[in-house]
């Protein structure tokens, strides 16, 4: 097997990531440094230079991350690889296909975010769980009729694929999840349920606020996987309640909460503290252990043991946990909230505030750089556009004679200069001009409205304004700002207009060429010179300047040369906001270098595919980008659903991309990636204060490491500080306490490159109002000079002391920071994770709220592209929380673009709203995932785009205000998409069809708060794309609408079915538009006319009929087999271990589905069985069931087994019984690898009984538990640990087609057999199976015929209607058999049908079953047996009644026993059933009055012809006679038929469990047998 040795770094990660994509068997051996991060001596001998990951395979040692994935692929990956990229559940939105090998492999490896196990929880876990699910299902029931019980709702978890969407930090709060949505849709209630509801609501709280607290974590939380890990650790000292309260403290410190929510092994344990607290104040039950959502720490005595979830934590995380819980134990008199967390270990990792920097190093003022460099290279290209190419040279003479014309107009050092600008190199050269004359630039957008720029101007109060030719053209100057500066401000020294550039380095200006000396001005400049004057966003609405100095024009441009491989060469982009300081770096870091600056033309600034496409026409390498501008040049018609021609467009020469201005997301990045697979994405962190980006986070490559992203978290990292920078985490509530790693504090920015500050007004200096820059630009208090430190080096002020000219521009070394108002905490590398701003924490409600916290997860959502959440007040002035949006496929509104964001266009926000009301409700449903109620917003708004300020970010104020939205979103409260009233239905349905107008009205008279209108005058507002189910609608409400459209389409009545409106078109699921196409297609074939390909490629494959006479068709009608296909080439082993039986032995036993109907009964009879001479028996089970933990497991199988009369606590205590938590879905069933292990060398047989039982749910909803659970099975039953064989409980379903009707009379016919034989090879199913749970059985089935000639011994057994037990009648009321029946009894009628109907008793199953596990193998020259058929070894056991029971004996039963139901003709009967769904009246409410039919779920049963699709085939069984006589397990014979005797009893079960209402006492009257003891709850089939 192979082995992988690691270090739990992010290379093994990726390791462990694809050994599980491939499922390629495994071991693990981790390792853990030592002091000084030296290399464990065990992992040395497995590499001698300590290199993590290695793995080993045999004799195979490889140590290299990128010749490991290699060997796995070419040795693992063949076969599996294709099967990857097709993720039949739809779960996952984000997929990157990550191509690693060339030539003949091409494998696609999918990143699913998952590994393999989902290990045990503590059992309070699954309290919680359950006091959350049935909360909100108390909240959700509408329709108490539904008859379903605990079981089903358990058994609804596995119908997704359990990787849907990331959905929590734990195994639970994703099962949690899936079920509160199949609650929302489905409302099941059955009384049982009900009850249970109330239990847990009386014994445990409903604070919503109870989720589990959550720690930050070193990788992202992208699913529910665990793989657990430990760390011990003892405080010298302390005692387990000192590490209790402690653990307490230090999650309030690295969460910031003051509500605590943790658990203990029976309860959830809530605290409330403040940071004021101390230690002993701290209350904490007395338990052994508290765990939080990821974790568990134990205490005994001053020992300490924490369970972990590696795949969320590194080592060094929880190591760093249990110093700090020393820390705050050993400063127990010292307020939790003061008390310094930081440790000698952080020491090395962490910025150390007190650290010198190079304060001196200055290479010059930026014009000096560039004048050097243009001296060097004068005919170098320094600016290309699209019509010209400018060289340093001659940019530099246009500069110099700008400058110098602005000093002979008398600007002074220092004057600002105002730009009217836009995006040219007319803006380099005003930019150069200005600084050459000492004076300070800033920028104005011309296209500010003329009140914008006169606040800018009032601001800035410039002394020369210059014009650009291109701004002019565009915008000329409006009249009142030109006023304002001529007037109010007293005038301006010169007024430069018209400028523009010419190539050969002249300037024109003023309508004509300026005639004035190119020599260099000969300014001195100092590193405190003022260069720039930037504008920010001020608390009063008015925008503060930022005076930004020289020094960071330069100083940290050679670091970055050389860190990011910068140079000549390099070709940058000039893409940020004109007025935004971000084009400075535009503008300086080519100029510094000596590179090319490349600008676009506008008309590629916003159109889709354009700006990209440029960027490749360019071979542009470098380029600056904020995340919205990055947005801009990733968007293509592709991406945005637009129809495109030719490829989509690539940048191959890309090679670096800095961002910054915002938070920068995963989404972003790997949208830029999938253009630009060679750019290094470097996420940068700055603020107009700090004048440059300071800090840097680098994702390498796509090519060269393509896993890397999938270890970032949704938002990418601030990093560390670049050189000479420090970002601090200070402590708020002692800011002289420098954070530790995992602890939220307000970030500060050290820097000797900070901005000078703000421009003061002189009027506020006069009015005595606080000066800005005292709070934000503050002196460094964790540093005091001394005499000594005046001497170290770095404080020394080397600059002054020079001859350099530059001294008297400098105010010496200062050791400032600027305080950023943003709140980050430090990863265990040292790196800086911006969580929010200390100003968006709020309280509503008395519920702290994080705003940064809800962006960040809305921004996780993969239909929003980018987001804000704001609080506003409503109408009554209560706060609410609103978030606005911008959906992935950009919404237009009504007229123009601006109309989409304007405060004043309702209707705008309202169409907004209306449009995208489906990705509204899937927003909320995310959140509701990711964050506790109160944080979810009262209002989602759609905007077309952002309105931006004129620094490139949100323009919050501009947003439009929620009242309006309000209103629209109140006008339902049932249905999302009634916000469409609000606009009335002209727009909506403008261009319906006839068949869109039937079903729209159809849909308006079934749902709740619609009102049809058949005249056409008035539509029901409802949107032609909304889903029936997100409109309100459920499975009821679809059956009746199935009833109706039949009705409505008479033609088509017997081509509609049920699997219309559960089938999926255009992507569009029981939508109006949706069913309108189909029902069009099924006219169109009706009257011999060809598909409307315009209705869309899908139009058929939901139609329900599936005719194999069509070849489309016949291929449609066979998905599950090309999927059958696909699975042997690429799951199978090529051999299995011969499994010998030859003499009776005690077995250990594998068991799944134990805690289903007929799995409690093997169970039993398993454990019960005792040895004989002749056969084998049971001395050991293990069963498999679906839970969190080993006790809930345990607890499940009990009320399971004891729910059907079958638990024996002896099981336990015998030590013959062990119950495994796990899934049947996920590989290796969830469990951990010592226990997989453990399987591999302990087990016998696998009864492999376990699945997911649906009728409507098609194949690709089932395949994850029935078809990839049993290939899990096969996987262990091909260990090469103990051999095994395999016993599959299958179904008769897999024979559902006329095709075995007529096969089996014709066995019959010719004396071959009594039915359809058990060597068939099963190939007549190959086509036409109905049901997905047919389809996913019979690829199961032929699995296992694969696997039997490839050498695996076993049995499969083919049972068909399991009924109830034959001596206490016990039976499961969530089977057909019995709905029909209690639905023939509340419509008072049966239908007449002879049809026999295989019901077999439970227990006779069960000893089937066992049978099969314990008895000698059949011998080949047995006559009665069938060896040698298609399975090889694998045999098929028919387990049938005998006689055949009919439906008719059935309903007889109950006139027998005083039920008062009429037998009717068929026929008529079904018209009864279908006028008692469809004739129903409404409340006053306007909501449709439904009687509880128990047939109601399973309708699609009768929609068509239930004689035929009840009809099954007679089979043959004679090696399933052989068996059981062979390996006869108990004197007792249950019955292999059902009598009215039997009936009789089960009559009463069903009566004594409430199911059925006591008989009426009709015409038979015949007495119910009494039933002496047993059980009396309802139980379902499921057992997962």
């Amino acid at each position: 097997m192979l082995t992988v040795h690691h270090l739990n770094n992010s290379r093994s990660q990726r390791i462990l990531w694809l050994l599980e994509e491939l499922e390629v068997p495994y071991e693990i051996k981790k390792y853990y440094r030592l002091p000084s991060m030296r290399a464990p001596p065990e992992l040395l001998a497995v590499n001698p230079m300590g290199k993590s990951p290695v793995i080993t395979d045999g004799e195979i040692n490889i140590a290299e991350s990128g010749a490991i994935i290699e060997y796995i692929i070419r040795k693992y990956g063949q076969g599996k690889l294709a099967t990857l990229a097709e993720d039949s559940q739809g779960a996952i939105d984000d997929l990157y296909f990550l191509h690693y090998a060339e030539g003949s492999l091409m494998p696609i490896l999918v990143q699913k975010l998952i590994f393999s196990l989902i290990p045990a929880r503590s059992p309070w876990l699954i309290r919680w769980f359950f006091n959350f699910i049935f909360n909100e299902l108390a909240r959700q029931i509408v329709e108490p009729e539904l008859k379903k019980s605990v079981d089903m709702v358990e058994s609804h978890l596995a119908k997704k694929d359990w990787l849907a969407g990331g959905s929590g930090p734990t195994a639970a709060d994703f099962s949690m999840s899936m079920c509160l949505e199949i609650l929302e849709q489905e409302r099941i209630a059955h009384p049982a349920t009900v009850a249970y509801v109330k239990r847990l609501q009386a014994s445990m709280s409903s604070d919503e606020s109870t989720k589990l607290a959550v720690l930050p974590t070193d990788y992202p939380r992208i699913s529910s996987q665990i793989v657990e890990a430990e760390e011990r650790y003892q405080i010298e000292g302390a005692s387990a309640q000192d590490i209790l309260r402690a653990l307490v403290a230090v999650v309030h410190r690295y969460t910031g909460d003051t509500h605590v929510v943790l658990g203990t092994p029976s309860s959830v344990l809530r605290i409330d503290l403040s940071p004021e607290d101390y230690l002993d104040s701290i209350q904490v039950v007395e338990t052994e252990s508290l765990s939080t959502g990821d974790l568990n720490v134990s205490v005994s005595g001053n020992s300490i043991r924490t369970v972990y979830n590696t795949i969320l934590f590194t080592p060094i995380r929880i190591q760093l946990l249990h110093l700090h819980l020393a820390l705050i134990i050993q400063n127990r008199t010292t307020p939790i909230g003061r008390v310094s967390l930081r440790t000698e270990k952080e020491e090395g990792i962490l910025p150390n505030p007190r650290a010198p920097l190079n304060w001196c190093e200055w290479p010059g003022p930026i014009t000096s750089v560039f004048s050097s460099n243009a001296a060097k290279n004068p005919e170098k290209a320094a600016i290309i556009t699209q019509t010209r190419t400018y060289a340093y040279g001659s940019l530099l003479n246009a500069a110099n004679s700008l400058s110098n014309h602005l000093l002979e107009h008398g600007v002074q050092r220092g004057d600002v200069v105002m730009i009217y600008a836009h995006r040219s190199a007319d803006l380099v050269l005003a930019v150069l001009g200005t600084l050459g004359a000492g004076a300070t630039f800033s920028v104005i957008d011309p296209a500010y409205p003329p009140e914008r720029q006169i606040v800018y101007l009032s601001v800035a109060r410039p002394r020369a304004v210059i014009i650009l030719q291109g701004a002019q053209d565009l915008n000329p100057v409006d009249e009142a700002v030109r006023g304002y500066w001529e007037k109010d401000l007293g005038g301006v020294k010169v007024c430069i207009e018209g400028v523009s550039l010419g190539e050969d380095g002249t300037v024109h200006a003023d309508g004509s060429i300026l005639n004035v000396n190119a020599a260099d001005p000969g300014v001195v400049l100092g590193p405190d010179s003022i260069a720039t004057l930037s504008f920010t966003s001020g608390s009063t609405g008015v925008p503060k300047g930022v005076r930004g100095r020289h020094y960071s024009l330069t100083h940290f441009f050679p670091w970055m040369a050389t860190r990011f491989s910068l140079g000549p060469e390099s070709r940058f982009t000039m893409l940020s906001g004109i007025a935004h300081d971000p084009i400075q770096r535009d503008i300086f870091t080519p100029l510094f270098l000596g590179a090319s600056l490349h600008v676009p033309p506008s008309s590629a600034i916003g159109t889709p595919g354009a700006l990209a496409a440029w960027m490749d026409e360019q071979s542009v390498t470098v380029t600056h980008l904020t995340p919205a501008m990055g947005q801009l040049v990733t968007t293509t018609g592709a991406n945005e659903g637009e129809s495109t021609t030719g490829d989509a467009p690539s940048i191959p020469s890309l090679r670096t991309a800095f961002f910054v201005g915002d938070l920068l997301t995963k989404r972003d990045v790997a949208r830029l990636q999938a253009l630009a697979r060679n750019v290094v994405i470097v996420n940068m962190y700055g603020t107009t204060e700090t004048q440059r980006a300071v800090s840097y986070h680098a994702i390498p490559p796509l090519s060269k490491d393509p896993a890397f992203l999938s270890t970032q978290k949704e938002v990418i990292p601030a990093g560390k500080g670049m050189k000479d920078v420090q970002l601090l985490v200070v402590n708020r509530n002692d800011k002289s306490i420098p954070c530790a790693v995992g602890e939220p504090g307000e970030i500060y920015v050290r820097s000797g490159g900070l901005a000078e500050g703000y421009l003061v007004p002189p009027k506020s200096q006069v009015d005595g109002e606080p000066d800005p820059n005292e709070e934000k630009f503050v002196q460094n208090w964790f540093h005091s000079r001394s005499t000594s430190v005046e001497e170290d080096a770095g404080y020394a002020d080397t600059l002054s002391s020079s001859s350099n000219p530059a001294k008297h521009y400098w105010h010496g070394v200062r050791d400032r920071m600027y305080r950023s108002g943003d709140l980050g905490r430090y990863d265990t590398e040292g790196g800086v994770e911006c969580i929010g701003r200390a100003d968006n924490q709020i309280k509503i409600r008395g519920f702290r709220i994080e705003l940064g916290e809800v962006d960040t997860h809305l921004a996780a959502h993969p239909g929003v592209r980018e987001n804000v959440t704001l609080v506003r007040r409503d109408k009554d002035e209560e706060k609410i929380l609103v978030s606005y949006f911008v959906p992935l496929n950009s919404w237009k509104g009504d007229g123009n673009e601006e109309k989409a964001t304007n405060i004043d266009d309702a209707g705008s926000v309202e169409g907004g709203i209306r449009r995208y009301a489906p990705l509204i409700k899937d927003i909320r449903t995310h959140l509701k995932k990711k964050l506790p109620g109160y944080s979810i917003p009262t209002l989602i708004i759609p905007l077309a785009r952002m309105p931006l300020n004129p620094n490139g970010k949100i323009d919050k104020p501009a947003l439009p205000f929620p009242d309006t939205a309000a209103a629209v979103a109140s006008l339902s409260a049932v249905s999302a998409s009634a916000l469409a009233v609000a606009n009335g239905p002209d727009n909506l349905h403008a261009d319906i069809t006839p068949t869109q107008k039937t079903i729209l009205n159809l849909f308006a008279s079934l749902l709740p708060g619609f009102t049809p209108d058949f005249t056409g005058e008035a539509l029901p507002s409802i949107p032609l794309n909304e889903s029936f189910f997100d409109l309100g609608g459920h499975s009821i409400l679809a059956t009746r609408l199935v009833f109706e459209m039949r009705r409505a389409f008479p033609v088509l009545k017997d081509r509609i079915s049920l699997g219309v409106v559960y089938s999926k078109h255009a992507g569009e699921i029981a939508s109006v538009r949706g069913l309108a196409s189909i029902v069009d297609v099924l006219r169109g074939e009706d009257l011999g006319l060809p598909i409307d390909t315009k209705a869309g490629p899908n139009a058929k494959e939901g139609n329900g009929i599936l005719d194999t006479d069509g070849d489309e068709e016949g291929e449609e009608d066979n998905h599950y087999a090309q999927d059958l296909d696909e699975l042997i080439s690429s799951h199978l082993a090529y051999s299995y271990p011969s499994y010998s039986t030859s003499s009776a032995r005690s077995l250990h036993v594998f068991l799944t589905g134990a805690t289903g109907f007929l799995g409690a009964f093997i169970l039993q009879q398993l454990l019960e069985t005792q040895s004989s001479s002749s056969s084998s028996f049971a001395s050991h089970v293990t069963c498999l069931v679906r839970a969190s933990s080993p006790s809930s497991a345990i607890a499940r199988l009990r009320d399971s087994c004891a729910s059907r009369g079958v638990w024996s606590d002896s099981w336990i205590s015998s030590n013959r019984l062990t119950v495994l938590p796990g899934d049947l879905a996920l590989p290796h069933f969830g469990v951990t690898y010592s226990q997989w292990e453990s399987l591999e060398h302990e087990v016998d047989v696998i009864m492999h009984n376990g699945a997911l039982v649906h009728w409507v749910y098609p194949y690709e909803r089932l395949k994850a538990p029935n078809v990839m659970g049993t290939l899990t099975a096969l996987e262990l039953a091909g260990t090469q640990g103990k051999p095994k064989s395999m016993v599959f409980v299958s179904s008769t379903s897999v024979l559902d087609t006329p095709s075995y009707v007529r096969i089996g009379s014709s066995v019959v016919s010719q004396n071959l057999g009594c039915g359809v034989l058990e060597t068939d090879d099963l190939e007549t199913a190959r086509r036409g199976l109905k049901t997905g749970y047919g389809q996913s059985k019979w690829v199961a089935e032929k699995l296992l015929f694969e696997a039997g000639k490839r050498g695996l011994s076993g049995y499969i057994i083919r049972p068909g209607y399991v009924v109830g037990e034959s001596k206490g009648g016990v039976t499961n009321t969530d089977d057909f058999v019995w709905r029909m029946v209690k639905g023939c009894v509340q419509l008072g009628s049966v239908p007449d049908m002879s049809n026999g109907v295989n019901m077999v008793p439970v227990d006779r199953v069960a000893m089937c079953c066992v049978s099969a596990v314990t008895a000698s193998p059949i011998p080949s020259d047995d006559a009665s047996s069938e060896k040698g058929g298609p399975g090889g070894n694998i045999s098929v056991m028919h387990v049938t009644a005998r006689p055949l029971p009919t439906f008719n004996d059935l309903f007889t039963a109950l006139k027998i026993y005083g039920w008062a139901v009429e037998k009717t003709e068929y026929v008529q009967w079904r018209l009864q059933l279908e006028a008692h769904v469809m004739n129903k009246s409404r409340n006053t409410n306007g909501e449709v009055e439904e009687e509880d039919n128990a047939l109601f779920p399973l309708l699609h049963f009768v929609l068509d012809d239930l004689p035929t699709s009840t009809k099954a085939p007679m089979l043959d069984d004679r090696n399933t006679v052989a068996v059981v006589e062979r390996g006869r397990i108990s004197e007792y014979d249950p019955p292999n038929t059902i009598d009215e005797k039997l009936l009789g009893r089960y009559l009463a079960w069903l009566v004594r469990a409430g199911f059925l209402p006591p008989p009426q006492g009709g015409q038979g009257g015949q007495n119910l047998p009494e039933l002496e003891g047993g059980v009396t709850t309802a139980a379902g089939r499921s057992g997962i």
